[in-house]
C-alpha cells in the first residue's frame, strides 16, 4: 500500500510529522506537501504559473519529501499526476493544527488536498486537531493509523471521505467516537 501525506500547515509542520510516524509501518508513505503555510486556500490550485516541486531533507528518515511551491491541492495533483510512481492507495491531509468542521471545510486547505484524492477515486482522509497552540497530536495520529488500517485491510474502500477532528486532549480522555454529518455554522470568522 502507497499512502500520500500532505497538509496545508507546510512540509515541515508537526502535525504532518506525526501523521507520517504513525503510517510508515502501515504502508510506503511519500510527503508531498507546500513549501509554506496554506491553511485557508480551499481547493485553489495555480493556474498562471509553473508549480515547482523540490525534493527535501525528511523529519523522518527514509521518507521521500517534496515541497511544492503552491496550495495544499497543487501539491496534490503534482504527487499524484507526475511525483509519485504507481497507485496511491490513500490520500492522509493532517494532520492539521485547528478544526476543520461546519462550511469552513470548504475554505480548508487540508480539506482541499483531500478533494483532489477523492477526485480521482482514492480513498481520502483529512484529520484535524481542534487547537492551534499545544497541540497533542498522538490521539490523532492513532486515529489515521487505524483508519489507514482500515483502508488497508479492504474495510474501507472508495468512494471514500472523512474529515475527521479531534479534540485536544490526551488519548485517554478521548471517551469514544461520533459519526456526524456536515454543519452549516461556519467557525473560522
Amino acid at each position: 500500500m502507497k499512502i500520500l501525506a500532505i497538509n496545508d500547515d507546510g512540509v515541515y509542520s508537526p502535525g504532518l510529522w506525526a501523521a507520517v510516524e504513525a503510517l510508515r509501518d502501515v504502508a510506503e508513505v511519500v510527503v508531498v506537501a507546500p513549501d509554506r503555510e496554506q491553511s485557508g486556500v480551499g481547493t485553489a490550485i495555480t493556474l498562471s504559473q509553473p508549480i515547482r516541486a523540490t525534493k527535501v531533507v525528511p523529519r523522518v528518515s527514509g521518507i521521500d519529501t517534496y515541497a511544492v511551491e503552491g496550495t495544499p491541492s497543487d501539491s496534490a495533483i503534482v504527487a499524484l499526476e507526475s511525483l509519485i510512481e504507481g497507485p496511491v492507495d490513500l490520500v492522509v491531509s493532517g494532520i492539521n493544527q485547528g478544526a476543520n468542521m461546519g462550511n469552513d471545510v470548504f475554505i480548508s486547505g487540508t480539506m482541499g488536498a483531500a478533494l483532489q484524492g477523492f477526485f480521482r477515486d482514492i480513498p481520502a482522509i483529512a484529520i484535524s486537531v481542534a487547537a492551534l497552540r499545544d497541540v497533542h497530536f498522538a490521539p490523532a495520529a492513532q486515529m489515521v493509523r487505524l483508519l489507514a488500517q482500515a483502508v488497508a485491510d479492504g474495510r474501507l474502500l472508495p468512494p471514500l471521505l472523512l474529515n475527521v477532528n479531534l479534540p485536544n486532549v490526551p488519548v485517554e480522555k478521548i471517551k469514544g467516537v461520533s459519526l456526524t454529518h456536515l454543519g452549516r455554522r461556519t467557525y473560522m470568522d
